[in-house]
């Protein structure tokens, strides 16, 4: 007795395993996770999913669809092959896709290619404003949806849905924007406040919502460059503007104001940028930035009587010369400071001479380029020390 009831105990555990494995094998297939309750579901990045039994009102009678729900903020991702979807393998029970959508948060604003192409039964979906756009391919292929309500003017892919498909567009005026009237604009300037009136839109539907009058433009309390030193580098260098009002706004490049960059700035050299105000702004200003030579360093120096040979890295794009600065001060302190100049970008050895028998010599070196008449020199290299006999 006890050695058949250790066989029925081990067949169970057996089974038991088995089945466990196989829900596992199914949970990783079906990208799903399935609960006590039966509810499947899952996570597609940032955004979950679940299927649910829904109650609805369909011209006029009562009916139980099943709905695949997805909520959360992001993407719904594209696909390449609908097989590598997470609810693919519920392909046929999905009668309804609900996107979800709550007041206040960030919600979904894509979705994906092909996401739910190929869905034999899908007759109802349903997508919010937060929606902006709807990849190709993305509803393809469903038989029975005939109807779609769209609740924004979302950017479709003409291949998003079949031709027979009517798309409902219902827009709720989320997104605004404002349209400034041209003739009562009184354009801000560096110095005074402007004002305006405008009217308001949706930027979803185009619509026109409200309007709006003397309001006030604040005057421009600020301009300037992001970055005024650069190194030379051989390609164009764009210096980014930041302009703000007095509200501590920043204003937006080619809204607001335009720019107007000097040719050439891939040299070394100065450089202007003009900052004009436009649209309701009136201002003109002009910015200035430096492109400087790459530098160099000591590759070498050799202690002599009285003396000291240096010996520098060649640096010959962009650059005229060389300089060499030493002193006794390791901080280079006033007074203390020599400096030498090399005319040529090809000598990059020189002996410097009349100095003190047994002291120590601080040293360091950069590269500069003469342009119009004006020198631009480079960074001081790393100090090398030399003690002279």
């Amino acid at each position: 007795m006890k050695k058949k009831h250790w066989k029925q105990h081990v067949t169970t555990v057996i089974l038991s395993a088995t089945l466990f494995l196989v829900l596992i094998f199914m949970s990783g297939k079906l990208g799903m996770v399935a609960y006590a309750s039966d509810k499947i579901s899952g996570e597609v990045g940032t955004l979950k999913w679940y299927l649910e039994e829904q109650k609805d009102v369909v011209d006029e009678k009562e009916q139980v669809e099943t709905a695949l729900v997805i909520s959360g903020k992001g993407e719904i991702p594209d696909y390449k092959n609908p097989e590598d979807r997470p609810w693919n393998g519920i392909a046929d029970q999905i009668e309804k896709v609900e996107i979800k959508s709550v007041k206040g948060k960030d919600n979904i604003t894509k979705i994906g290619a092909r996401a739910f192409e190929n869905l034999p039964n899908l007759s109802r979906v349903w997508i919010p404003s937060s929606v902006r756009i709807i990849e190709k391919y993305a509803f393809k292929n469903c038989p029975k949806l005939d109807f779609v309500t769209i609740m924004s003017s979302t950017g479709v892919d003409e291949e998003a849905f079949d031709p027979d498909v009517i798309q409902d567009v219902i827009c709720d005026h989320m997104y605004m924007g404002r349209v400034y009237v041209a003739d009562d604009i009184v354009m801000a300037t560096l110095k005074k406040d402007g004002k305006c009136s405008y009217e308001i839109y949706c930027s979803g539907c185009g619509d026109y919502v409200d309007s709006a009058g003397d309001q006030k433009i604040p005057f421009i309390k600020s301009i300037y460059l992001q970055k005024k030193n650069y190194v030379y580098t051989g390609k164009k260098i764009t210096p980014e503007v930041i302009v703000k009002d007095r509200k501590r706004k920043v204003l937006e490049k080619d809204s607001d104001y335009k720019l107007k960059y000097s040719a050439g700035r891939q040299y070394v050299g100065t450089y202007t940028v003009k900052v004009n105000g436009y649209n309701k702004y009136r201002f003109t200003k002009k910015l200035s930035f430096i492109i400087k030579p790459q530098g160099t360093k000591i590759v070498k120096i050799s202690a002599g009587k009285k003396a000291f040979t240096v010996k520098v890295q060649k640096q010959s794009i962009q650059t005229t010369g060389y300089e060499i600065a030493y002193s006794t001060n390791k901080n280079f302190a006033k007074g203390t400071e020599k400096k030498l100049v090399i005319p040529s970008n090809k000598t990059t050895k020189k002996k410097i001479t009349g100095l003190k028998k047994g002291r120590k010599y601080y040293v360091k070196a950069c590269t500069y380029k003469t342009v119009k008449g004006k020198k631009y020199h480079s960074r001081w290299s790393e100090v090398k020390t030399v003690r002279v006999k």
